[in-house]
C-alpha cells in the first residue's frame, strides 16, 4: 500500500496530492488560522441553499437521509447488545469502533468543512457494519420482546428501508434519483472525451484557465487536464469566460455556479447564455462544447 501510495499523480505522488489537499483544506476550515471556518463545500451550500424550500426538495432531503436513520438505528441497537460484557469480544470492539471512525468520517469532519476524504464514498463501507450489527441487535430483541414490538420493526424496515436505500442520493450518487436535487457524480464518455481531447490539444503551458458547472470542472482538475474555476454567476445567469465549456448536462440537471456572494446556485442555463453566438466555438462533440471570447488566449 506504502509503494502505491507513491504512484504519481498530476505531477507528484499520490501521497503528496492528498496530504496537500487536506492542508488546503484544513486552512479554509480555519483549523491551521486559529479561527472558526464556515464548514461544508460549495457544492453542499449550493445543493442545501438553491434548491429552495420546494416540495420535491424537501422530499429528496427525507428520503435521503430516512433510509440512513434507520440504518443508525439498527447499529445502536446491535451496538449496545454486542457490547453487554457478556458478549462483548475483541471483534466487536473492533466492529464498534470501527462505525464509530467512519461515523466520524462521514458526519464529524464535513460539519467543519473537511471534505478530503470524500465522505459520500465511506457510506458503503459504514452501512455493511451497520448491517451486520444491526442483524444481532433485532436478533437480540426478538429474544427479549414480544413478537408484536418485533413484527412492527420488522415490517418497518421491510417496508421503508429498501425503497428510500434505493432514491437515496447516497446510494445512487452516480445516476441520482432526484437529478434536479442532487448532481451526477458519473460522466459520459462524449463529457469525458471534451476532457482528454481539449486537454490535449491545448496545453496549460498556454497560460489561462477554463470556466464551467461543478463538479465538472473538478475532472479537469483531477486528471491534470487544464486547470478549472467555477463559471461565475451575475444576476442569476452565467457570465461566460475567456474559455468556457458548455455540456448539455447544465441545462437538464443539478449543476452549480457561485454567484456573487460566492454561494453556488443550480441553474439550468442555456447553451447560448454560456457560449453565446459572440464567442468562438474551439470544440463541440453533441454533448460538450468549448468556446472562447475574441482575444482570449
Amino acid at each position: 500500500m506504502f509503494t502505491w501510495s507513491l504512484t504519481p499523480y498530476q505531477g507528484d505522488t499520490f501521497l503528496e496530492t492528498v496530504i496537500n489537499y487536506l492542508i488546503v483544506n484544513l486552512f479554509n476550515a480555519g483549523f491551521l488560522q486559529g479561527v472558526g471556518g464556515s464548514g461544508g463545500s460549495a457544492g453542499a451550500s449550493g445543493a442545501a441553499g438553491s434548491a429552495g424550500q420546494t416540495f420535491l426538495s424537501q422530499l429528496s432531503t427525507y428520503v435521503t437521509e430516512a433510509g440512513f436513520l434507520l440504518l443508525v438505528f439498527a447499529g445502536l441497537i446491535g451496538c449496545l447488545t454486542v457490547l453487554n460484557r457478556s458478549r462483548a469480544t475483541q471483534t466487536t470492539y473492533t466492529f464498534v469502533g470501527a462505525i464509530v471512525a467512519m461515523l466520524f468520517v462521514v458526519l464529524g469532519l464535513p460539519l467543519v468543512g473537511i471534505e478530503s476524504f470524500v465522505p459520500g464514498r465511506w457510506f458503503a463501507y459504514l452501512y455493511a457494519l451497520l448491517a451486520i450489527i444491526g442483524v444481532l441487535g433485532f436478533r437480540h430483541l426478538a429474544n427479549r420482546t414480544t413478537f408484536k414490538v418485533v413484527g412492527v420493526i420488522l415490517l418497518l424496515f421491510v417496508l421503508v428501508y429498501p425503497n428510500v436505500m434505493i432514491m437515496s442520493n447516497d446510494g445512487a450518487m452516480d445516476s441520482p434519483v432526484f437529478p434536479n436535487q442532487h448532481e451526477r457524480l458519473s460522466y459520459t464518455e462524449q463529457e469525458l472525451a471534451a476532457i482528454d481531447t481539449y486537454g490535449s490539444a491545448r496545453s496549460s503551458q498556454q497560460g489561462g484557465e477554463l470556466y464551467t458547472d461543478l463538479p465538472y470542472g473538478t475532472v479537469w482538475e483531477r486528471t491534470d487536464a487544464y486547470p478549472a474555476e467555477p463559471l461565475p454567476v451575475e444576476d442569476g445567469r452565467p457570465v461566460p469566460q475567456g474559455i468556457t465549456a458548455y455540456r448539455e448536462y447544465q441545462s437538464q440537471s443539478a449543476s452549480y455556479f457561485p454567484n456573487e456572494q460566492d454561494t453556488a446556485t443550480n441553474l439550468d442555463p442555456s447553451k447560448t447564455e454560456v457560449c453565446p453566438p459572440t464567442t468562438n466555438y474551439v470544440y463541440a462533440n453533441g454533448e460538450v462544447t468549448i468556446c472562447s471570447l475574441p482575444g482570449a488566449n
